[in-house]
């Protein structure tokens, strides 16, 4: 068989989700492309998935969940050309301990976007800034003395 890249490499675009599903199970490799992607669910999806991703170095990518990490968890580029490099680096390492680590790190940080990280964050936001305004708006209302029930 061929080592070709062409050779190895499947462009899966507008698949049902069951087929995603089973082709990140037997995937290497994940890439988005898209620049200046407000978020990225689908990078998130394919770290939990134990790919090591390529994404663009641009919007949340870049600052929420590639980018700004202290232990690398994918990669990031821009061009074609840093595409193209950085997915030979990919392949060339797949097998090495960076690799096991990245996928183990990026693993851990999907759990950063988990629903109780969110639920916790939200109520913590919630309890600091809404609670105290809310109180304070309204304090005619907590001042006042409850009435007595003969």
């Amino acid at each position: 068989t061929s080592r070709r890249i062409e050779n190895q490499v499947e462009f899966c675009l507008d698949k049902p989700f069951e087929f995603l599903v089973a082709k990140t199970g037997s995937s290497m490799i994940g890439i988005h492309t898209m620049w200046n992607e407000h978020f990225g669910i689908s990078i998130v999806e394919m770290m939990a998935a134990g790919l090591i991703v390529v994404a663009h170095e641009s919007g949340g990518p870049k600052t929420d969940i590639i980018g700004g990490t202290s232990h690398p968890v994918g990669y990031l580029a821009t061009t074609v050309e840093e595409y193209a490099e950085t997915m030979a680096t990919a392949f060339r390492l797949y097998n090495s301990q960076f690799s096991r680590e990245m996928i183990h790190n990026a693993r851990e940080k999907v759990e950063e976007f988990s629903d109780d990280c969110f639920n916790s964050a939200f109520k913590k936001i919630f309890k600091l800034m809404i609670l105290p305004t809310y109180f304070s708006a309204h304090q005619s209302i907590f001042k006042k003395a409850p009435k007595k029930i003969n």
